[in-house]
């Protein structure tokens, strides 16, 4: 128990490190990149720029969300779970005694969501699952 805990406080610590590595190159090349663009451009086309980077921001996190859930959905679907809902913002699918229909339902807390059922229980008692969590059960995958 003790070794599992432990490789999972490392691949805890290895995203962090990875991230914040992601984040401090990201913000290197941004900064370096701002700062000879602000320098050779008017002050109206540098204002244009950003807002077209802050609406491609938007847009890319908005696409970001629908690939992340329909990932769920796909490899749900794929390993034998069952559709039951699938939410961007407040734009809700959901799965009615199969049909599908649209509603809204807003939560504050989460952009996306894809909610899936599970099958039965295989002949050892357990949910079957696809690569759910392989740093946790194999330690070579960190």
């Amino acid at each position: 128990m003790q070794k599992r805990k432990m490789i999972s406080y490392a691949g805890k610590i290895l995203d962090f490190v990875l991230m914040l590595a992601v984040g401090w190159f990201s913000g290197i090349i941004i900064g370096k990149n701002m700062t000879s663009i602000s320098s050779s451009l008017p002050f109206e086309r540098l204002i244009i720029e950003l807002i077209f980077l802050a609406v491609f921001g938007i847009i890319g996190f908005i696409i970001h969300i629908i690939i992340h859930e329909a990932g769920h959905m796909v490899f749900g679907l794929l390993t034998g779970y069952s559709f039951v809902s699938f939410r961007i913002f407040s734009f809700m699918w959901v799965n009615d005694n199969g049909h599908i229909r649209f509603t809204r339902y807003k939560v504050n807390f989460a952009p996306g969501q894809c909610i899936m059922l599970p099958p039965s229980l295989d002949e050892n008692n357990q949910i079957p699952y696809l690569l759910y969590k392989v740093p946790d059960r194999n330690p070579t995958c960190l």
